[in-house]
């Protein structure tokens, strides 16, 4: 039987037999995607050797979750370009489906009652193949064919859905091994809503602020299948085409660059002692000179006066020395963590302060009080590091909850962290801080857009280009999930005047676009020959899964390394290439 392909064929206007009729297909290069009547996907075929490895399971485009529950579709229609699926309750999503020669692009354009559906699901579109499967990138493949998803914005996240933030396993699932080879998965989470959730599987009535540009409409991925060898070039392809990140290194994209792998000196120099610094890092043939904690602060990123007394002019004086010898400068911090003497904290608390749990006072306060009852003790009686409320512009610490009725918070220590003790009244709101063991908190959505702000200023004073997103997962307090992280990145390396080399603590599908390298593994867990070795070396497997560099993490050269040690490491080094 011939098939006519055009940008969608409607098999219906040939006289195809009833039982196809209203099927949908389409062709790239070397695709072919094809939907039945029902909306179910029926192939994801290698067009060169006409080999179908679309799996037997049922699987569809688009799914959705509205009411708290995932639904598939119940009906589906097609008109041109134009797709719709229908679910459950009367919901309806209409899809914009474009041939790109290359690859397929999917589009939400519209939404029957946006109220009711919480989030969109691309996929799964389960496959045969389970040879290699990139968890993050998303891209599945054997020797000879490939087939990958692509998120094309933010707010598209690859992977699959599991809760109501959008949170993604630390080494990413927009890829997932199945017993039938291998599903790809994405997913859209509006948040052009306020919302109360549970954040970082932890945190629950976590107030999430809303972002109209975090709407489901305009949510779209590119799916595409291709010989193996191309994949990697068409994504980038699908990079310069869709306006995604698309990060040179001397006029190289990153994925090709040797440059990309190099590696870099962590060293806590100061303006006293850099040059001391550059010459040992000339002198081993490294790319990048990379300060372990500069900064006094996390969130305003004020240098330490005594190891720059000069501030950012002194950093910028650094940066040039390492210029002139072609050496990068790199500075580490903890993404969105916010230190206790950062301005955001004291003496006035910004508003934007990751809280949850919120409830009332039952009593007026005066200010000295340090017995404060609160209407409901849900999620009080968790102990964390900083055990912080907020009330108003005061933040106080407390030791615990009374055990019986009128519930009270105990050992309440007033004026916490510089904040002014002051007094309140019966009904005002009392919140816990979200914070970490490294006695830090952390902001919303709003605050988080303010601190990169902050920390692009800093990038874009002194020269800096070189940074880690370590701790990139605290900006799952922001509850808009992986989102979060992938923004970002975005924001900061899209504000900053000059390319920044950048690693992360965690992978995930967005950010691989802008990433520089993954070097993941520790040295404080033991000797150089001990710490972390079987996480390290399980990490060259996954990376290159991913098309990423291989890397072995840090290793810890201080005055008892051996010659040995050292030789220990080099060789593993340079057997991982």
């Amino acid at each position: 039987m011939t098939r006519y392909i055009l940008t969608f064929l409607f098999l219906s206007t040939f006289g195809i037999h009833p039982a196809v009729h209203a099927q949908v297909a389409f062709e790239t290069s070397a695709f072919s995607f094809q939907l039945d009547e029902k909306g179910t996907i029926t192939e994801l075929t290698d067009t060169r050797k006409g080999v179908n490895y679309a799996a037997e399971a049922p699987a569809f485009l688009l799914g959705i979750k509205a009411d708290g529950s995932l639904l598939d579709p119940v009906g589906f229609k097609s008109k041109g370009e134009q797709l719709s699926y229908s679910y459950p309750g009367g919901l309806r999503v209409d899809l914009l489906a474009q041939n790109k020669g290359d690859y397929l692009r999917f589009e939400v354009t519209g939404l029957s009652d946006e109220d009711r559906i919480d989030a969109v699901v691309w996929g799964p579109i389960r496959t045969s193949i389970g040879e290699t499967v990139g968890e993050f990138v998303g891209v599945v493949r054997n020797r000879d064919y490939a087939i990958g998803i692509q998120a094309l914005n933010v707010k598209t996240t690859g992977g699959a859905l599991i809760d109501d933030q959008g949170f993604v396993a630390p080494r990413g699932s927009a890829a997932l091994p199945q017993e039938y080879g291998s599903s790809l998965q994405a997913f859209c989470v509006d948040r052009s809503r306020p919302q109360t959730i549970e954040v970082w599987n932890s945190f629950k009535n976590t107030e999430v602020v809303a972002n109209p540009d975090f709407g489901i409409k305009g949510s779209a991925i590119a799916l595409f299948g291709v010989e193996e060898k191309r994949a990697l070039e068409l994504i980038g392809q699908i990079e310069q085409k869709e306006g995604l990140p698309h990060i040179l290194i001397n006029g190289e994209w990153v994925k090709n660059s040797p440059l990309a792998g190099r590696p870099y000196i962590i060293s806590n120099f100061g303006e006293s002692t850099v040059d001391m610094m550059l010459d040992f890092t000339e002198e081993v043939g490294f790319y990048s000179l990379y300060q372990s904690h500069p900064f006094a602060n996390w969130g305003h990123f004020d240098l330490i006066p005594s190891l720059f007394p000069n501030g950012r002019e002194g950093m910028k004086a650094c940066v040039e020395k390492a210029r002139k010898r072609n050496i990068r400068m790199g500075v580490h911090t903890l993404t969105n963590f916010i230190t206790t003497n950062d301005p955001f904290v004291s003496p006035v608390p910004h508003p934007g302060l990751a809280s949850y749990a919120a409830t009332q006072i039952t009593a007026d306060l005066g200010t000295g009080d340090t017995e404060i009852p609160i209407a409901d003790t849900s999620f009080y009686q968790r102990v964390t590091t900083l055990q912080t409320v907020r009330i108003g512009d005061e933040l106080i610490r407390f030791s615990g909850i009374s055990e019986s009725a009128p519930f009270k918070l105990l050992n309440c220590r007033r004026g916490a962290f510089g904040t002014t003790p002051a007094r309140h009244v019966s009904g005002d709101r009392i919140a816990r801080l979200i914070d970490h063991p490294y006695k830090t908190f952390y902001p919303n959505m709003v605050l988080q857009n303010e601190m990169i702000d902050h920390l692009v200023d800093f990038f874009n004073e002194t020269g800096v280009s070189h940074m880690d997103f370590d701790g990139h997962e605290g900006a799952y307090s922001t509850g808009y999930g992986d989102a979060s992280k992938d923004y970002f990145a975005l924001r900061f390396l899209e504000g900053v005047d000059h390319m920044v080399v950048n690693g992360t603590s965690q992978s995930s599908h967005f950010y691989w676009h802008m990433n520089t390298y993954m070097n993941w593994g520790e040295p404080w867990y033991g000797g150089m020959r001990e710490s972390q070795n079987v996480i390290r070396f399980n990490n060259q497997a996954t990376l290159e899964r991913n098309y990423q560099r291989n890397l072995l993490g840090w290793f810890w050269y201080q005055s008892g390394t051996t010659l040995e040690d050292m030789e220990w490491m080099l060789a593993r080094a340079a057997g991982w290439n």
